[in-house]
């Protein structure tokens, strides 16, 4: 059998490499039956065998790869559908995948004389491919198909790509089979794209992403793990209890890894999600923030000192809000319209009282961007001020009254209730023009509204006063003590007689009051209103 391997004729073709293994096998064969010529030659055609398939699996491999070279390459995203075509009898699934995640990096995807008809027919090529080879990609493939999802939503404002309901439910179906698969970047990448595309993923699914990503944070990646809890808290999936532990114990692991965008992505998450973070944690992450605010975006510093406010129980480092103030004034040039309202709002609501400076920065800026405001917007700006013991400049207050007076019918209950409040507050004339419909009021809201038409000298028209005394009939089991107080007090000063249920209501919280503490400010201002009459007795 040596002999035999040793002739030039049986060994043409065959590399040396090749000789070794079959020399192993020889030798490893010893001591079974001798095998005859035959045998021999089966075994080295075998070999040869597997050497070819290998090779041309390796070329195979190689075209794909250069495919995707050619892809990832293409300058526009009409060079990459057309490519497409080109190689179609090629394509492997990657090679699909990747043609969609080039079309959505390229901004703009196509060229202004593009055709949208020969876009359109290249697409539901390209989106019937992907149909074809969904069920054989992998959990990596699937998230890069759903984030480009996302971010052709974000790039298409023509709106020229669009994806079908069959795709879509197909993805997201095999999201749910591959989920398990999943690390905590392919995670976000697929929780991102569902962020961006106008429908959220079943509740199911999220649940499946949220158990996969508590698998995950074993040794988590700093940026994809506050992407992670950023996708969660913007789709208003309510994590568990347990999640929020594992996941605030993973963030500050890695908290000294952590980049600015990923602090106030997981402040926000937090806030928004309305979870309190472990005075540990919080702590630690503020002091983090410290040490990078140079490195904060203009919207990461609203979105800092926003989610700091959310978090009553816990106090803010002042040497942090003082930070944020110093950083902000440097950059309100970039700050858009719901920035400052954001940033104004906390700094009423903790009740950190910013220089002049500042205060006068930020209501300059606001008039720059006076078109860019929502009513809820104008009305929190307000407040703000108002909380902030600081009246506004006179070109803002005008610029405001006027988009009061353009968008009445858009404001909000707790929009017009916030505006009349921060009148009274301010001492400020109430100008004929800004009168509101009632609205559908919550509770709170009508006893902010009674006692700021009672500041006013001008009376109140007739119908508000009967509406607003309607309301405080079916959200009086709803009032706390304090918008009891304010409502009897403004009742009293509008001369109006207060609801008999109402008023008994007040009697039987009040007694509540003063059987378990002293009486304050509060206790004191409604017993001042009511020595007035004796009837409410």
């Amino acid at each position: 059998f040596i002999g035999c391997l040793s002739s030039r004729s049986t060994l043409r073709g065959v590399n040396g490499r090749t000789v070794r293994r079959v020399n192993y096998r020889v030798k490893s064969s010893i001591p079974m039956a001798p095998q005859g010529k035959n045998s021999d030659l089966r075994e080295i055609s075998a070999i040869r065998s597997r050497e070819n398939v290998g090779n041309y699996v390796k070329a195979k491999n190689r075209k794909k790869i250069g495919i995707n070279q050619k892809l990832q390459s293409a300058s526009s995203g009409i060079e990459a559908l057309e490519l497409l075509e080109v190689v179609d009898e090629r394509l492997s699934p990657i090679n699909v995948v990747t043609c969609l995640h080039t079309i959505a990096k390229r901004e703009p995807m196509f060229p202004k004389e593009t055709h949208t008809a020969k876009v359109q027919d290249q697409w539901n090529f390209l989106s019937s491919r992907l149909e074809a080879c969904l069920s054989s990609l992998d959990a990596r493939g699937v998230a890069t198909m759903i984030w480009a999802f996302g971010k052709l939503q974000v790039n298409d404002s023509e709106n020229q790509l669009r994806i079908s309901d069959s795709l879509y439910r197909q993805v997201s179906e095999r999201a749910q089979q591959v989920v398990t698969e999943c690390n905590l970047r392919s995670l976000a990448s697929m929780l991102w794209g569902f962020v961006q595309l106008d429908s959220s993923p079943s509740e199911e699914l999220l649940k499946k992403l949220e158990l996969q990503a508590c698998r995950c944070l074993k040794h988590p990646n700093s940026h994809s793990l506050s992407n992670v809890l950023w996708a969660f808290a913007t789709l208003r999936h309510d994590l568990q209890a347990g999640s929020f532990e594992l996941i605030e114990e993973a963030a500050y692991d890695v908290l000294n890894s952590f980049n600015s965008q990923d602090i106030s992505n997981t402040l926000w998450a937090f806030a928004q999600l309305e979870h309190h973070p472990s005075q540990k944690f919080y702590t630690s992450i503020q002091n983090s923030a410290i040490s990078k605010l140079d490195d904060f975006s203009p919207q990461g510093l609203s979105n800092l000192v926003w989610s700091m406010a959310k978090f009553h129980s816990l106090q803010p480092e002042p040497r942090l809000l003082d930070g944020i103030e110093k950083r902000s004034i440097r950059r309100l040039g970039k700050f858009s319209a719901q920035a400052l309202t954001n940033t104004l709002w906390a700094f009423g609501t903790i009740r950190h009282l910013p220089n002049i400076k500042f205060l006068r920065a930020v209501q300059l800026r606001s008039t720059a961007v006076i078109h860019q405001f929502t009513p809820q917007g104008i009305a929190v700006i307000m407040w703000s001020l108002a909380q902030l013991g600081e009246s506004p400049v006179e070109v803002l207050l005008e610029d405001m009254q006027s988009r009061v007076v353009k968008t009445a019918d858009e404001f909000s209950p707790q929009a017009i209730s916030m505006i009349l409040w921060s009148y009274s507050k301010m001492e400020l004339k109430m100008p004929k023009e800004l009168q509101f419909a009632l609205g559908e009021f919550r509770a709170a809201d009508t006893g902010n509204t009674f006692w700021a038409l009672s500041k006013f000298d001008a009376y109140p028209r007739p119908r508000v006063l009967n509406a607003l005394k309607g309301k405080v009939l079916t959200c009086h089991d709803r009032l706390n003590l304090q918008a009891t107080v304010n409502i009897l007090w403004a009742m009293k000063k509008l001369g109006q007689h207060p609801v008999g249920r109402f008023t008994q209501q007040a009697k039987d919280r009040l007694q509540k009051k003063l059987s378990h503490d002293s009486p304050d400010n509060m206790t004191q201002t409604l017993i001042n209103a009511w020595e007035l009459e004796d009837e409410l007795w």
